[in-house]
């Protein structure tokens, strides 16, 4: 379950963070050349969007693994995880898998210092979600699992023929959130 949850949330991530493309695998490997430069040179969010594009373009394992490298070097640790979760969907080597596991480890314990862990489920599932603020950053489709600054964070469900429906809840680092909303079909 984890594993689809991580996939589908780093999939909706990946397809608002770029333009779809049409292109072949010399189009998406150029594109991913010249976001290793860039991540050579340090220029992190260049090296991001270059190969969120180039996975877009053609999708390959080690784009989604040097998309989770981006997004660790720039500080986002949870788009981190999700990357480096969906990474595994692409049966890697047992030295690669045990690289990436040992990386999510270090970074689960990372981000239980300053998050929670939060799985939101809905029925019927497939509700859009928007976690605080309207960004695409922060939408996305139940069930999912996130993790969440401590604080207090407010979640608007919404879903075809269904009521809209928000739930606050707070949040303390290290503690795991179970949300289920039961959204109420519109007549």
């Amino acid at each position: 379950m984890h594993r689809f949850l991580n996939v589908a949330a780093l999939a909706l991530v990946l397809m608002s963070s770029a333009p779809a493309l049409a292109g072949s695998v010399e189009d998406a490997d150029k594109m991913a050349a010249d976001a290793q430069a860039q991540f050579d040179a340090g220029e992190f969010q260049k090296a991001l969007d270059l190969f969120t594009q180039a996975y877009s373009t053609f999708p390959k394992a080690r784009y989604v693994f040097s998309i989770a490298s981006c997004y660790e070097k720039l500080g986002n640790l949870p788009r981190a995880l999700d990357a480096y979760e969906m990474f595994t969907q692409y049966e890697p080597t047992p030295d690669v898998l045990g690289r990436v596991e040992s990386e999510t480890k270090k970074l689960k314990g990372m981000l239980a210092q300053e998050y929670g862990e939060v799985f939101i489920f809905s029925s019927p599932t497939g509700a859009q979600i928007i976690i605080d603020e309207i960004s695409k950053q922060n939408v996305y489709q139940t069930p999912t699992r996130r993790w969440l600054k401590e604080g207090d964070h407010s979640i608007f469900f919404k879903k075809d023929k269904c009521a809209p429906r928000e739930m606050r809840l707070s949040v303390k680092k290290g503690e795991h959130i179970y949300i289920y909303a039961g959204l109420k079909e519109e007549k």
